[in-house]
């Protein structure tokens, strides 16, 4: 454990750590076209994590994370045509605070909420130019992030 001392903030523990995650599924709409959608995804986020004050088996933290990530969308209809093949990539900075739990030293459980963040999506909207170039598009995005429908929560083992 690194530890540190801080003014009027009790110890602070140091950590790092990197949140891997894939997602993928199938969704099928009952329209007259029976558009089937499928999805797969992965990202990957390292982490910066400064614990707070807190109880032996409880703390605060605050996290700054760097993440990236990429996903594929393909959608049919009832003809089985592909007519929308999307990739996309993402990039984004965020600070965060949350608090944890541990249920013993190997076990734990975070929940968190972001506070700040950019964030950057390049999708490629599933189109070429006429020189066969596909077409981009950039979403960015700055702002609060303080929206407590979005809290999240995590299982940790630690090594």
């Amino acid at each position: 454990r690194d530890l540190v001392r801080s003014r009027g903030l009790g110890d602070v523990y140091k950590r790092q750590g990197v949140n891997l995650s894939f997602t993928g599924g199938n969704e099928q709409y009952e329209n007259a076209e029976k558009t089937k959608t499928s999805y797969s995804g992965y990202d990957i986020q390292p982490f910066f994590r400064y614990y707070f004050a807190g109880a032996d088996k409880f703390k605060f933290y605050g996290d700054l994370r760097v993440g990236f990530g990429g996903m594929t969308t393909k959608q049919e209809d009832n003809t089985a045509a592909t007519y929308d093949d999307k990739k996309s990539s993402t990039f984004d900075v965020g600070a965060y605070a949350g608090a944890q739990y541990w249920f013993n030293p190997s076990w734990s459980m975070a929940a968190d909420l972001g506070v700040l963040g950019y964030g950057s999506m390049t999708s490629n909207k599933g189109e070429t130019d006429a020189a066969g170039k596909s077409k981009e598009e950039t979403d960015s995005s700055f702002g609060l992030l303080g929206d407590f429908n979005a809290v999240s929560f995590s299982m940790f083992y630690h090594f």
